[in-house]
């Protein structure tokens, strides 16, 4: 699919167009045209740009980091894509004579080839962006409201009978995790099991510990997440009722925090708490 955009590409940047008339020149002027920033969400970034997905050993196209080094945090040691490298590479995913080929040089460096490639001037190791709609918005700020703030914890009382979870505040979250601390040295596994699933998960991840059986879910890992305070969540509503918007933002429902507003588009996570 990107073959022909690539084709008339090539003809733009190597032999321009030319405007018979501009705003800055009666006599014409003749223009190069080239695409710079790859923008889009992180599945399209992979698949466009050639870069292998998040389930692969390689799973970032911004660095060579492996996935079981996913939780160093020392950005310093985290080694960089070259320009050079990735197009070495991704030429000889292109070149190989055969489909086992491909994958064995696809598992090892993460790279395949990418028909963007063959703009001379486009780098894939700067030039592929994460937007902030979704990186932003939908990313991190959706899942600190969610899963920090806990504004998406289930009512279950109502469904099922059981008592819906109580909301620990940040003393309680530090009394808590100090004695699962406290339990793991003293080597009482069933005291430490009667604690939440997410003090557990925290500390596990915190010391790089993978839990048996498969990765995290997002059960586990929230099921102790704190949920914002109500005054907290009435408070922004009140602000959400009495802000005075302009006519061409979307004003964000009412009942924000609520699963009775249904999914949010970025654009109101933006507005709710960015102008709000």
């Amino acid at each position: 699919m990107l073959q022909p955009l690539v084709d008339e590409l090539l003809s733009l940047w190597h032999n321009s167009i030319f405007l018979a008339n501009t705003a800055d020149s009666k006599i014409g002027l003749f223009v190069c045209i080239a695409v710079i920033p790859l923008v889009c969400d992180i599945p399209a970034l992979w698949k466009t740009a050639g870069f292998a997905g998040h389930s692969a050993g390689h799973f970032c196209s911004f660095c060579k980091l492996r996935k079981d080094s996913i939780n160093s945090l020392d950005r310093e040691a985290w080694p960089r894509h070259s320009w050079a490298e990735h197009l070495k590479v991704a030429e000889e995913w292109c070149d190989a004579k055969t489909e086992a080929r491909r994958t064995e040089i696809f598992q090892e460096y993460g790279v395949r080839w990418s028909e963007l490639l063959r703009l001379e001037y486009w780098d894939p190791t700067r030039f592929a962006l994460v937007d902030a709609m979704h990186n932003l918005f939908l990313g991190e700020l959706r899942h600190h409201c969610m899963n920090v703030w806990g504004i998406d914890v289930k009512d279950t009382e109502k469904k099922t009978g059981q008592k819906k979870l109580h909301p620990h505040s940040p003393d309680e979250q530090a009394a808590h995790l100090d004695y699962v601390v406290e339990q793991l040295y003293k080597g009482s596994s069933r005291s430490v099991t009667k604690s939440r699933k997410g003090y557990i998960v925290a500390i596990a991840q915190y010391n790089g510990v993978d839990p048996e059986g498969g990765g995290y879910n997002k059960g586990s890992i929230c099921q102790g997440a704190p949920q914002a305070y109500q005054a907290t969540m009435d408070t922004l509503r009140q602000d959400i009722v009495a802000t005075h918007l302009p006519s061409w933002m979307e004003r964000p429902p009412r009942n924000f925090g609520s699963a009775g507003h249904g999914k949010l588009k970025a654009d109101l996570w933006r507005t709710a708490l960015g102008h709000i």
